[in-house]
């Protein structure tokens, strides 16, 4: 009798479908046949288990009990600002009311982000997470509407508010005295304020928000071509290998006049595979896969995300099911966070609220499962 192989200590059931599916793949590369229930059978009894159905419920109890042990030994240092970090992203906003009752200094201070790296204050993340009872009651309990941005990028929560397209906390912030700077100016295209803040050589010194170049954040032709007068690079890149051509062909919409100047110096754009998928062209992407590119190709920037993980990330349900027609490996893995497209629409309904992701995580999981 063949000896079972050592099950791992901290099995992964999307690592184990993944497997089966690369050794299907590989054996009807071979010209054998295989199917994905013969494989996965070969596989739980590989790792001593009678069926398939029974590895599984190993490995789900699993992760149920290294789940439970990580809630437990959380619990046991969460501070209060984890609790109220918890608190927004989890929408209790009674919860949220307690802790900087007891605290008042809480609204102000900065902590761990619970999703990613950096330092941000509270508002910051109620922002991001489109908490608007949070957002007021963060303000009405003394948080400050500049924020301390020091720990997060330069950030600024009315950075972050233009950016996500919180338009009523964006207004509210600046009704607040809210400090619009140079890059905040940028993001809103209000030319005028960008002219005066430029009239002062100051305001182009010292660093900005992810290690970019102020055009980076330029939304107007007549801003961009007062920051290059003022000697600005067009081709200079941020902390990501990106110049600010490329982030306004990313935009969504694409920044078509700002596209247009940039051709005109010399740094025209190309549409890719990444840059279509970005943008939601879905009939562009049907032409370039069509012309030989790879459904699974990852990006070279950012997380190493597949092109299946971003239209996820975006909310796209029509992309996301024409690439999983064209054979996008729903369990593909960033290289990153180490999560599956499903896991990144879930991520982004959680942390930014974005409805359009609901449906997206679905059809992924109903397909995974």
């Amino acid at each position: 009798m063949t000896k079972a192989e050592v099950f791992p200590d901290r099995p992964s059931l999307e690592y184990l479908k993944k497997l089966a599916k690369q050794q299907v793949a590989a054996l009807r590369r071979q010209g054998k046949t295989a199917s994905l229930a013969e494989t996965h059978l070969a596989l739980a009894r590989k790792y001593g288990f009678p069926s398939w159905r029974k590895l599984k419920a190993h490995v789900e109890e699993a992760e149920r009990q290294a789940a439970s042990k990580r809630a437990v030994a959380q619990d046991a240092v969460l501070s209060a600002f984890d609790e109220a970090m918890q608190a927004i992203t989890s929408r209790d906003t009674l919860a949220l009311r307690q802790l900087l009752s007891a605290e008042p200094g809480l609204a102000n201070r900065t902590g761990p982000h619970p999703r990613w790296g950096g330092q941000p204050q509270l508002l910051h993340v109620a922002i991001e997470s489109d908490n608007l009872e949070a957002f007021e009651l963060l303000l009405n309990s003394g948080g400050s509407a500049d924020g301390d941005n020091r720990h997060y990028d330069g950030w600024s929560p009315l950075m972050i508010s233009i950016h996500w397209k919180r338009d009523g906390m964006r207004d509210e912030l600046i009704r607040r005295g809210a400090n619009v700077d140079l890059i905040a100016a940028l993001m809103l295209g209000d030319d005028l304020r960008v002219a005066g803040l430029v009239a002062n050589a100051a305001a182009l010194r010292g660093s900005f928000p992810n290690s970019a170049s102020p055009l980076h954040f330029a939304r107007t032709v007549k801003s961009a071509r007062l920051l290059l007068a003022h000697g600005l690079q067009i081709d200079a890149r941020d902390k990501y290998g990106v110049t600010a051509p490329q982030r306004w062909s990313d935009a969504r919409p694409r920044r078509a006049g700002l596209i247009r100047l940039a051709d005109t110096l010399g740094q025209k754009t190309q549409v890719d595979i990444f840059t279509a998928v970005q943008q939601g062209r879905l009939v562009q992407v049907r032409k370039l896969l069509t012309a030989g590119a790879d459904v699974n190709a990852r990006f070279s920037t950012q997380s190493g995300q597949t092109l299946l993980h971003a239209a996820a990330w975006n909310g796209d349900l029509p992309l996301v099911k024409f690439l999983v027609v064209k054979g996008a490996d729903l369990y593909a893995l960033d290289q990153e966070h180490e999560t599956t497209p499903a896991r990144w629409a879930r991520v982004a309904l959680d942390a930014f609220h974005r409805q359009s992701c609901e449906p997206v995580a679905k059809y992924l999981e109903d397909r995974m499962f």
